[in-house]
């Protein structure tokens, strides 16, 4: 979503696809996806069987202000950016104005319902039964060397 709509707005403002506008999409692929998981590490933090409103709300809590922070100082810093004479910092700055934005908003509003909405309520349930079925598979491997 994220990626679609920083593109979709980058069409929106006329832009094309040239040269500079593709590295800043390269350079942003992984700023694009920060918020979301950071409010998944969190969503996923409590052990136990916990609903989803209360995991959602416990990722808001824990890691929605630092989330909000980091989105102001990034925008803070693409405004001042968008002033300089340089031709690229100036689109990057854009560009990144508008991943930050669409960040923000895909990780409080999409992914944010997504998780109350259908989130699981006891995350990691099927990798710990991997992790302990691999040991086990280990385990019985070193006995018999």
């Amino acid at each position: 979503y994220i990626l679609a709509a920083t593109i979709a707005t980058m069409v929106l403002c006329g832009w094309t696809l040239g040269f500079i506008e593709s590295i800043c999409v390269a350079i942003l692929i992984g700023i694009s996806a920060d918020f979301v998981t950071h409010l998944s590490v969190a969503y996923t933090a409590d052990e136990g069987n916990l609903d989803r409103e209360k995991r959602t709300e416990g990722a808001l809590v824990d890691m929605g202000p630092s989330i909000l922070a980091a989105a102001f100082t990034t925008v803070v810093s693409s405004v001042v950016m968008i002033f300089t004479e340089i031709v690229f910092f100036g689109r990057f700055a854009y560009v990144m104005l508008f991943t930050i934005t669409h960040s923000t908003l895909g990780a409080f509003i999409m992914f944010c319902t997504l998780t109350n909405c259908a989130g699981p309520s006891n995350p990691g349930t099927f990798l710990r039964s991997v992790k302990g079925a691999m040991k086990h598979v280990w385990q019985r491997a070193k006995e018999h060397c």
